[in-house]
């Protein structure tokens, strides 16, 4: 069996002797660089992490204070990036004996492949019984709300088990932010958005117990920290509509009831056509800068931006009209319903068409 090349990351808070067994079939394996994150560990610890330490294949980092397992994997990759120069790459393993060594082993196998840049996900079957009933739900629920608003799936977006090429390790420290369980998210996200290839192995699903009670997950505020990151971007641009509407009306009263002094069709007219191109733009800069944080260009998106609006605007009416005379529900109901499904379709159009940043890769566009 060749000898791994990878490093491990181990980020750990109140371990106990399981975690130095765990350590020891690493090292036992070939695993010979293995860094552990003290992450602010209760004194009772202080003799595992001892332990730990005689061992000549570990490196133990600590934290004074309990920092979040974001910035210990940070901690890790940092010291990794200054110190250690003869590793294709790392992985990221729990410290709760999730993980099996030979799972490790088969992400090991996919890291060293000479030339490889994909990240690789240890990914559980959550269809089994044994799978506590708030990870099934938790995770299934995650893996379709990053489908919807995202474009990718994840079968498992809770793993731990997680491997890394060595070009991808500066921006996980410098471009991917969280502190928390949340960073995992985020390193989830990043990878979609910057069309870096990611790939799922499949691995052995293990719980301790049915409420998984070795974890340190905080299920309300640890998961309020991630589906804020999901779903960012979407509530973003719900505000950023809201305040477009908002504009719209403003605008609109101030030209009628200020300037033209008149309610008759053209001035009515002129208004609404104000009003509206205020607002729109109003709104593309928003959507540009805030929402979607977009670096693509700015005449060609804005060219883009104008077309979905005319095509919305066509399509809603067309809807509208077609629907109310079949169903003979009422004009306005139908056209809330029309506009709300339309208002979601274009807010996918704009994120993956309309602000849409090309990435350079290998000197060309993409």
């Amino acid at each position: 069996m060749a000898t791994p090349k990878v490093t491990i990351i181990i980020p750990s808070l109140n371990p106990d002797q399981a975690l130095v067994d765990y350590v020891r079939s690493l090292i036992n394996n070939g695993f010979c660089r293995i860094i552990i994150v003290n992450d602010g560990s209760k004194a009772e610890s202080a003799d595992i992490f001892l332990s730990l330490e005689e061992f000549p294949e570990c490196i133990v980092l600590k934290h004074d204070i309990n920092r979040g397992k974001g910035r210990a994997l940070k901690t890790a990759i940092q010291y990794y990036l200054t110190n250690i120069h003869d590793s294709t790459g790392i992985i990221t393993v729990d410290a709760d004996g999730q993980h099996s060594v030979n799972d490790v082993l088969k992400i090991s196998n996919e890291i060293d492949v000479p030339g490889n840049r994909s990240v690789f996900l240890g990914s559980r079957d959550f269809d089994g019984d044994n799978i506590p009933a708030k990870s099934k739900f938790g995770n299934k629920i995650t893996s379709f709300i990053i489908k919807v608003f995202h474009g990718h799936y994840f079968s498992d977006t809770q793993t731990g088990l997680r491997g890394f090429p060595n070009e991808l390790l500066d921006d996980l420290i410098n471009k991917v932010h969280g502190e928390r369980y949340e960073y995992e998210m985020n390193v989830l996200l990043y990878c979609i958005h910057r069309k870096i290839d990611v790939k799922e192995i499949q691995i052995e699903t293990i719980y301790h117990d049915l409420n998984n009670s070795v974890s340190h997950f905080r299920p309300v505020a640890d998961s309020a920290r991630i589906y804020a990151i999901i779903l960012k971007s979407f509530v973003f641009y719900s505000l950023s509509g809201l305040l477009s509407a908002l504009l719209d009306l403003a605008i609109f009263t101030l030209v009628v009831k200020l300037f033209l002094g008149s309610t008759d069709a053209s001035s009515i007219f002129i208004s609404t056509v104000v009003a509206r191109v205020c607002s729109s733009i109003f709104n593309y800069i928003l959507n540009r800068q805030v929402v979607f944080q977009s670096k693509s260009d700015i005449a060609f998106s804005l060219v883009k931006y104008y077309f979905l609006c005319v095509i919305q605007l066509s399509v809603s009416a067309g809807l509208v009209y077609f629907f109310h005379h079949i169903t003979h529900i009422d004009e306005v109901i139908v056209k809330a319903l029309i506009d709300g499904l339309l208002f979601f379709i274009s807010f996918q159009v704009q994120k993956r068409w309309v602000f849409r940043t090309s990435l350079v890769k290998g000197g060309k566009k993409i």
